[in-house]
């Protein structure tokens, strides 16, 4: 058990006893503060409103630190989904280029195809014309040449 904490002495002035209790000031004396009856109350008001005032602060804050802790992970998270979607724009991007050059490819071997079957109908056609080797050969070697310009031109 605890002595009371204040006591009042012969001429009207509270002594607090003992400094393990909180004094309402603390003015010295050793931890013993002396308060007159009369302003004892307004020192007990002036306490509490001032805890009162330390509570709504706390309060205050709790409510700002959660606001902007809201506002923190809702723009984390958009900025997340933001980046997710310039992601997937990209590969979107990536993967059309990759189709585009596919089909570039494509075409190029169809044409290369092509070219080949011409010289080969060109061959033939020299051959039953009766032009001889020389001519065969003369214009192969033309179009080969021209179809190995064009592959490097693409390539």
């Amino acid at each position: 058990m605890y002595a009371p904490a204040y006591e009042v002495n012969p001429f009207g002035v509270v002594r607090h006893r003992g400094s393990h209790v909180p004094a309402p000031r603390n003015i010295g004396n050793g931890g013993h503060v002396y308060v007159r009856l009369d302003s004892w109350a307004a020192v007990a008001e002036e306490e509490e409103e001032e805890e009162e005032e330390e509570e709504d602060d706390e309060e205050e804050e709790e409510e700002l630190q959660a606001e902007r802790w809201r506002a923190f992970s809702s723009t984390a998270v958009e900025e997340e989904q933001e980046q997710e979607q310039e992601q997937e724009q990209e590969q979107e991007q990536e993967q059309e280029q990759e189709q585009e050059q596919e089909q570039e490819q494509e075409q190029e071997q169809e044409q290369e195809q092509e070219q080949e079957q011409e010289q080969e109908q060109e061959m033939m056609l020299d051959k039953d014309r009766g032009g001889g080797a020389g001519a065969g050969v003369g214009v192969g070697a033309e179009t080969a040449a021209a179809a190995a310009a064009h592959h490097l031109h693409h390539s």
